[in-house]
């Protein structure tokens, strides 16, 4: 553009850049997005913004969760891990060690909880004939963490504290044996890496209404939620299409 400004030749390219785009493309883009929100209803899938189509087909990641998604919910104890010793549930006997860590993982249930987990451990406490009638419920929700489970009791003179959650937050406010604490951490990365659900449980005795003592950590427990029948089918939908799920 010799015989004209810089500015001129910007506004003339941009002009001709603009005389290149069809006047219908914003028509076709839009059929194009409703015929695919169409295809997906008949999947029983309802569409509220046409635009996430878009945002669909460039996606190459799903990120899911994995309870009661990919698995049917349905938690059943495994493994019960304590000190440097893993038991299988399968070959349980009820040690002294065992019925405190059962015990600590019951009383911390919430009173109005619907956790899968919750009804697994409950349904297994019933069956080991541990009597706790004489603990008196004080509290729900003691300590404001994060993936923890707490509750508070009486007993006689003495207030107990048990937990139960993520083992990362529970830790937290736990004194941990140094001679154990390299075994828990090792069955923890192990577990966990093979698909178990791993809570740990704690409990606090305590002559004082107080929580800033440190928890005794009791254990591990294990559970294992099966897989939905069509888990298999849709992962591997994904992996054809390039998905990574």
């Amino acid at each position: 553009f010799p015989s004209h400004d810089i500015s001129s030749s910007v506004i003339y390219a941009i002009s001709l850049a603009i005389a290149f785009v069809p006047e219908a493309l914003p028509i076709v883009l839009a059929i194009f997005l409703a015929l695919s929100s169409l295809r997906l209803s008949n999947k029983g899938l309802i569409i509220k913004n046409k635009a996430i189509m878009e945002t669909l087909g460039a996606a190459n990641i799903i990120c899911v969760d994995k309870t009661g998604t990919i698995t049917k919910n349905n938690q059943k104890l495994q493994k019960i891990i304590y000190e440097n010793k893993e038991v299988d549930f399968e070959r349980l006997e009820l040690n002294n060690e065992i019925k405190g860590i059962l015990k600590a993982a019951y009383l911390s249930k919430y009173f109005n909880s619907k956790d899968s987990l919750d009804t697994e451990i409950e349904n297994i406490f019933m069956k080991t004939g541990i009597d706790v009638s004489e603990f008196e419920t004080q509290e729900e929700g003691v300590l404001d963490r994060k993936f923890v489970y707490s509750k508070k009791y009486l007993l006689k003179k003495d207030t107990y504290i048990f937990a139960k959650g993520a083992y990362e937050e529970v830790s937290k406010i736990c004194r941990i044996n140094s001679k154990y604490e390299d075994f828990i951490l090792d069955k923890l990365q192990e577990l966990t890496n093979v698909g178990y659900r791993v809570i740990a449980v704690a409990q606090l005795k305590s002559e004082k209404e107080e929580t800033s003592k440190k928890f005794e950590l009791l254990g591990l427990l294990a559970f294992h939620d099966e897989l939905r029948e069509e888990t298999t089918e849709y992962i591997k939908m994904c992996q054809d299409n390039n998905l990574r799920a």
